[in-house]
């Protein structure tokens, strides 16, 4: 009989040392899940906000090169603004020219041609990606204002706009 209990005694260990086993490997697989849930999460945060850093830096480097260009040629009868682009002329030099500066494709192109000629994207170079390119003179207060309209998101599009106003010293 003592060995019948001995035997019992055994198989009840064992039995509680495989429910232990069970649960303990259950609960690392639970918390390995966990983890890889976090780690995931945050590779896509990463991953948002490198991308808004990078569209944020392109329409920074879009406008302040908008402004410089505008400023360099702030010169009576040098610089026309249309609705969604600049043309500089230079007839200063031997031979003359003029900049084109506009969007075309979600690019930021400045294209140097002759005067007669209309600019073609393959001939400029690409400044910066955005999405749109505005401009708004106001003769009376002679100002100049630039809207670049870039795109944002991540997975979903978000647009935004980023606006600058340049008093200009002498226009038409």
């Amino acid at each position: 009989m003592n060995n019948f209990r001995t035997g019992l005694m055994k198989n009840s260990k064992n039995g509680n040392a495989v429910v232990e086993l069970v649960m303990v490997m259950g609960l690392l697989i639970l918390f390995s899940v966990s983890m890889y849930q976090i780690i995931d999460a945050g590779a896509l945060t990463e991953a948002r906000i490198i991308e808004r850093k990078k569209a944020l830096e392109e329409a920074r480097i879009a406008m302040s090169y908008i402004n410089v260009k505008i400023r360099q040629n702030d010169i009576r009868d040098k610089i026309d603004f249309l609705e969604d682009k600049i043309i500089i002329a230079d007839d200063e030099s031997d031979v003359p020219f003029v900049t084109w500066i506009y969007v075309s494709d979600g690019k930021l192109i400045e294209c140097i041609i002759d005067p007669d000629e209309t600019p073609k994207d393959i001939a400029g170079v690409v400044i910066a990606e955005i999405q749109d390119l505005k401009f708004t003179y106001d003769k009376e207060k002679n100002y100049v204002t630039s809207k670049i309209t870039y795109d944002s998101g991540y997975r979903e599009s978000k647009v935004k706009t980023m606006e600058s106003v340049i008093s200009l010293r002498s226009h038409n």
